[in-house]
């Protein structure tokens, strides 16, 4: 029974809030249907699978004769309906900053009895804020229905029960199950007289235990702080929380219902107000045995226990309290729940098989005291040319790598890999999959194993299982189950009647008691643990090692449990006496599932955690042989009006952020300090107790979906940090890369290369910190085999026939490839459609322009895409085009204006903000940023394209030997006006280039140049050869500047342009030193070449960029009142940009700063924080601090001074480019670990006689200086001006080390 999927669309409420109207003081959202498709999520597929909540819109569309759609097709119908709203990057801010109040200001209009008008394409409707699930919490995102749906939809869901006063986040939660995806079941009559009862939940009390809680402060609000507190206590435990039973022959009915046959012996389900897991056991069997004939309900009634087929506890019916308060009785529920068509939902199903591995996490592995040797034994190979399994030893990341090893290299693995993992998945997941399609063709013929379809999937899940290695995902002995409690206590428990017993039956009751589990013992039915060996059992999230705990497993085969109970080999059921569910990080029984470890080596280590945890500091409890249990306290909800929008508002706003992954983030910094035998005693205790702590305010975070209640996590997040571990840091690589990064940003691969590099690796001893290295080292070092696909004859029949080919049907072969190629294409662009877009195009760079003006808080780049969206693309294009054309940035107010009003009459409330950049001054030539001088020197620019000549470099040659001559010849009233124009700068755009021009210097530019003279008749001008040859322009200096040249050699060439014409002359007037008569460049002399007697200069062909252009051919004519510049720009007629610019060279040149190409500001950016962030951080401490603190050595600053200078950075960051936020706090927190670490004695370097750096450490020395070696890698560099923007280095020249040979 395919699942079917439905078109929701997804928007997000950033971008329909951009189209908010303010009414009295209040926002209004009117879309029409072109706004309200540009807030479509670019990322979200706008698919959603079937629920029950969808089903019922359905019937209120379709009316009660609605029998379903039809399976496995999209279903649009509701597409107009109910959409989903993402509130991302909303109410996750703080409302400290005015633009982020504003923002959550409109987005609380959503949520007012007014909802927001849109139009999906079928006119204009309105919407109202209804219901969302919790995984639609944890994301932020919320149901919008259509407000003449919205009474009928709410009062099914709600089955007609009137709910006034309540805890609001519990009536979302539980409203929210009918969103949860699963199989719908009709047919089975489960609405039957008797069929379904509600019994109890018994609540007892063990002996009291070792206890960490957290107590709140005291107050009413949704966040609150909480403080650590031990104790000693009793806790109260509800049996069977969130289970229930169902009977061994409607189980049978059920799952023929949902695949055809029967598979599965667990199903976790979901009716109105229903949620939790049913396990199939012959509950009627073992009650008649016991002489029971009825059973009693939860509101006293009796039930005959031979029509009962699904036991349901209370903690199962979430909506027991409501319906009462309703004055309903559970025979009023089925009346209802008829007359709406609501019916059981399937949500997930047991396994079919149990497993024999499963995967570990890296907060487990680090909380787990490994010896080297278990770890990982040095003196294995780094990776495996042959099986691991020959290695006779066992170490923890055995499985891991064997299994890749299979992956890349085992034949008959990769063989049977297909075949095996069919059997294997469950029919839950292999409806879904093509993997049964795989399987059927490889039965058929094995030799399709090397086909591409087959060789990439196994390189893929090698591939991964090499990812998952890298961030700690091993695979170890054990399974995955469902917890459960003692299913064979729940039966002795059942509130039954006996009419009358018998012998038979009293011998039964007197066998069955004292078979219950106590508080060492797990019963896991078909489990492949070892009887009498001693597993672990451990839930995600998994912080702290007080969530974890061992048991033993119960074996016996000829028992009454393995009678009753050994066919659940999905559940691993627990008694209440080992408070397991408590330890678990606060389990329930309603579907969590927890790993139960059998590996030998990591239950000895669990041991030593538990047998020998160090002493406790600061501990009110004796030794125990178990550890505390971090017990999450139950929080006082908050009571509101159902009906109430801004209560409802309120809930969800609480809910709408979760931190669990930050949390455990933190907690992992601290773990890895609190379980490292090698670290502070002080400092592991600390990190201990904060670890434990954070483990129960994960808790808290994740129940805050029902309870409403948040922990206040910036004591932990905020201002108490530690250092971030390089695991940490990798993982977030790793994360990153389903992420598209900036176009400044390095690639991923680039990113991963460098972090490896970085750290050293023979240095680190955590095992969870080496993982990424030994996933490396094992990617590197295991060869793969080479698939190679087998002949057509050896995989089809037909293809054995010499002539098969030549049999085909040319038409049909056409138009299956016409298919295939439409296919393909199709396909690339449904993969292309799916990757998720990182943010709108220059959105950052909006930002940074609004809070360079001071406008953060009066637009957000949302409400501009949104203003400048309802434009048509060719009006936006003809303004693009005319603001070019008529140089916007050189208007002044008045220009701007006009030009405004004609193009933009409907954006005039906007006209007095956008004269505001940049600001002008009287008139558009003397703005706040330049002055234009017209009646100064400039530079003259001509163009020459020969297209008649025979060659680029004829023309060139040409060229430079008229400008020598020219210079020569022309009339000038004194000699040293010949200087500017004596020296030609040739400026080329690649080396390559240079390097043919530099060979026509002395032959053939020279050689044309006495042409040019003889042409001239210039040597019969003068009586002797001598004469003439005294007056001739030759060619005395050449130099060239580029990076081919030492630098010693770019010094002498930079001096030698200085010298001037005629050049320098001895005491007896002769000439000793010429100026340069032609000096060839590249783009090495577009910063820093400042020789103001430079006149003149060639350029080769038009440089890539404009910018480019412009800084080359404005180092000549720098001093233009004596000297103005002429640039000669030669154009190659054979390629097309040159051609083009010559054919536009006046309008080229007119505005050539207009043609400047657009560059983003990336003041955040990777390479400026490693440059600049900690001067930054730097100068403002010493700026905020008194003298002695910036007096020498520096001291490092205490809690009050850092918490002031981040958050100033914080905040600045966060308004102009909120992307780079984490990535910026990390280098903070970096930079402040090292100055700690460092003990520096020295702000800056202090200098030897010789001016080197003397010894003493420096916090910051000047970048592109030479370190002294006593610092090692102490020290940051630190650039003192823009000159150091760019990595330096520095050679030291050795002299007189050579030791002559003997003999």
């Amino acid at each position: 029974m395919p699942l079917m999927k439905y078109r929701i669309y997804e928007l997000s409420a950033r971008a329909v809030i951009s189209y908010s109207r303010e009414q009295d003081r209040t926002y209004t959202f009117h879309l029409s249907a072109a706004e309200t498709e540009k807030c479509k999520s670019l990322s979200a597929p706008h698919e959603q699978d079937d629920n029950a909540l969808f089903y019922q819109i359905m019937c209120v569309l379709h009316g009660d004769a609605f029998t379903g759609a039809p399976s496995g097709q999209l279903v649009t119908d509701l597409s107009d309906i109910i959409f989903y709203m993402d509130f991302s990057g909303i109410f996750d801010r703080s409302g400290a900053r005015k633009k982020h109040l504003i923002r959550q200001e409109k987005a609380k209009a959503l949520f007012r009895p007014e909802g927001v008008s849109l139009d999906f394409g079928s006119g204009p409707h309105r919407y109202l804020a209804f219901e969302r699930s919790g995984s639609m919490s944890r994301q932020a995102r919320l149901s919008f229905i259509r407000e003449d749906f919205y009474d009928a939809v709410r009062r099914r869901i709600m089955m007609d029960m009137t709910i006034g006063d309540c805890q609001l986040s519990k009536l979302y939660a539980y409203n929210g199950l009918m969103l949860s995806s699963g199989i719908r079941i009709d047919g089975i009559g489960i609405d039957w007289p008797h069929r379904v009862v509600v019994v109890d939940n018994p609540v007892r009390t063990p002996p009291p235990t070792e206890v960490i809680t957290v107590e709140d402060d005291g107050t009413q609000n949704s966040t609150r702080k909480y403080h650590r507190v031990e104790t000693m206590a009793d806790v109260e435990v509800t049996c069977f929380d969130g289970e229930g039973l169902i009977s061994k022959q409607y189980a049978r009915l059920v799952d023929e219902k949902l695949c055809g046959k029967k598979v599965h012996t667990s199903f976790q389900i979901r009716m109105p107000y229903v949620k939790g897991m049913l396990h199939e056991v012959d509950f009627k069997d073992y009650l008649d045995r016991s002489g029971a004939d009825t059973i009693t309900d939860l509101w006293g009634v009796q039930h005959p226990i031979q029509k009962v087929d699904i036991i349901l506890t209370k903690s199962m019916f979430k909506g027991c309290g409501w319906l009462t308060g309703s004055g309903m009785s559970w025979e009023d529920y089925w009346v209802v729940f008829r007359k709406y068509r609501h019916a059981l939902y399937i949500t997930n199903v047991s396994k079919e098989k149990p497993e024999k591995t499963t995967e570990l996490n890296y907060q487990f592995l680090n909380t787990v005291s490994l010896k080297a040797d278990e770890f990982r034994p040095a003196d294995l190979p780094d990776g495996w040319d042959h099986s691991p399994e020959t290695d006779e030893r066992n170490w923890l990341t055995k499985q891991t790598e064997l299994a890749y090893y299979s992956f890349c290299a085992d034949e008959s693995f990769r063989q049977n890999y297909f075949l095996e993992k069919f059997e294997r998945v469950s029919w839950w997941e292999r409806h879904r999959g093509r993997d049964q399609i795989l399987a059927a063709v490889l039965k058929k013929n094995p030799r399709f194993i090397n086909e591409p379809v087959y060789a990439k999937r196994l390189e893929a899940e090698a591939d991964k299982i090499v990812e998952q290695y890298a961030v700690g995902r091993l695979i170890a002995a054990g399974d995955n189950r469902y917890l459960s409690g003692d299913l064979l206590d729940f039966l002795n428990c059942l509130p039954v009647t006996k009419t009358g017993t018998s012998k038979k039956a009293n011998t039964f009751i007197n066998f069955r008691w004292g078979l219950e589990l106590n508080h060492q013992n797990f019963f896991a039915p078909g489990a492949a643990y070892q009887s009498g060996h001693v597993c672990t059992l451990l839930r995600n999230p998994h912080i702290a090692r007080n969530e974890e705990m061992q048991l033993y497993p119960l074996e016996d085969s000829k028992s009454l449990r393995d009678q009753y109970l050994g066919h659940l080999t999905d559940v691993v059921m627990v008694g209440y006496t080992s408070l397991a569910a408590e330890r678990l990080g606060g389990a329930d029984y309603d579907g969590d599932m927890i790993k139960t470890i059998s590996d030998p080596i990591l239950n000895e280590c669990v041991e030593r955690n538990i047998h020998h945890d160090p002493p406790r500091l600061r501990s009110v409890f004796s030794r125990s042989h178990n550890l505390p249990l971090l017990m999450i306290p139950t929080a006082q909800p908050q009571i509101r009006n159902a009906d109430d929008w801004e209560a409802r508002f309120e809930t969800v706003r609480s809910t709408f952020s979760s931190r669990v992954g930050q949390i455990c983030n933190a907690a992992l910094d601290r773990s890895i300090i609190a379980y490292n035998e090698n670290s502070d005693a002080e400092e592991r205790e600390r990190c201990r107790e904060e670890t434990e702590t954070l483990a129960i305010l994960t808790g808290l975070e994740i129940d805050s979906a029902k309870s409403g209640i948040r922990p206040d996590l910036d004591e932990y997040l905020t201002h108490k940090t530690v250092k971030r571990s390089d695991f940490l840091k990798y993982k977030t690589l790793v994360e990153e890369m389903e992420t598209r990064r900036a176009w400044y940003e390095p690639t991923h691969a680039v990113k991963v290369k460098s972090f490896f590099k970085k750290v050293d690796w023979s240095k680190v001893d955590s095992n969870v910190e080496r993982l990424p290295y030994l996933a490396q080292q094992l990617k590197k070092n295991t060869p793969r085999i080479k698939a190679r696909p087998a002949k057509d004859e050896e995989l089809f029949s037909f293809a054995r026939q010499s002539d098969w080919r030549e049999q085909l049907n040319s038409d049909k072969l056409a138009a299956v490839e016409a298919l295939l190629r439409d296919y393909d294409a199709c396909l690339s662009r449904i993969r292309a459609c799916r990757v998720p877009l990182k943010e709108k195009k220059r959105k950052s760079d909006v930002e940074r322009i609004l809070y360079a003006r001071g406008q953060e808080d009066t637009y957000d780049p949302d409400e501009l895409y949104a203003l400048f969206g309802s434009l048509p693309p060719e009006k936006v294009s003809a303004l693009r085009q005319a603001m070019q054309k008529q140089a916007w940035h050189l208007m002044d107010e008045d220009a701007r204006e006009r030009f405004l009003r004609e193009w933009l009459p409907e954006f005039d409330d906007i006209y007095d903000d956008v004269f505001q950049f940049p600001p002008s001054g009287l008139d558009a030539g003397n703005s706040f940023f330049a002055e234009e001088k017209r009646n100064q020197n400039g530079r003259r620019y001509v163009g020459i394209l020969a297209t008649g000549s025979s060659s680029d470099a004829t023309t060139a040659i040409r060229l430079f030997a008229s400008l020598l001559y020219g210079a020569k010849a022309m009339r000038v009233d004194s000699e040293k006006d010949r200087d500017p124009y004596w020296t030609n700068m040739g400026y080329y755009n690649s080396i390559r280039e240079l390097g043919q021009a530099a060979t026509w210097i002395r032959a053939d530019i020279d050689q044309h140049l006495d042409v040019m003279y003889k042409r001239r008749f210039e040597d019969k001008r003068y009586p002797t050869k001598e004469e003439y040859r005294k007056n001739r322009r030759y060619i005395w200096r050449d130099e060239e500047l580029t990076s081919r040249i030492s630098g010693s050699e770019v010094t002498a060439s930079l001096a030698n342009l200085g010298i001037r014409y005629p050049g320098e002359v001895d005491s007896e007037g002769k000439i000793k030193e010429h100026p340069i008569d032609i000096c060839l460049a590249t783009n090495m002399i577009s910063v820093g070449l400042d020789v103001s007697r430079l006149g003149l200069m060639t350029v080769a062909g038009q440089p890539k960029t404009t910018s480019e252009y412009i800084q080359a051919t404005s180092r000549v004519g720098r001093d233009a009142e004596n000297a103005p510049g002429l640039v000669f720009v030669l154009y190659r007629p054979g390629r097309p940009r040159d051609k083009s610019h010559y054919e536009q060279f006046r309008s080229y040149h007119s505005r050539v700063y207009c043609n400047v190409e657009p560059t983003s500001v990336t003041p955040f950016s990777a390479p400026v924080r490693e440059r600049a962030l900690h001067a930054i951080m730097v100068g403002m401490m010493r700026l905020e601090s008194d003298d002695r603190f910036n007096e020498d050595p520096p001291r490092f600053p205490d809690d009050g001074l850092i918490d002031k200078v981040r958050s100033v950075i914080e905040n600045r960051v966060d308004d102009i480019d909120s992307e780079e936020l984490d990535a910026t706090l990390n280098r903070m927190e970096y930079i402040l670990q090292c100055w700690e670490d460092w003990n520096p004695r020295k702000w800056e370097p202090a200098k030897n006689p010789d001016w080197s750096y003397a010894d003493p450490v420096p916090l910051m020395y000047s970048a592109g200086s030479h370190p002294n070696e006593a610092w090692g890698s102490r020290g940051i560099e630190t650039p003192t001006s823009m000159r150091s923007v760019d990595a330096s280095c520095e050679a030291e020249v050795l002299t007189n080390r050579y030791v002559p040979k003997e003999g």
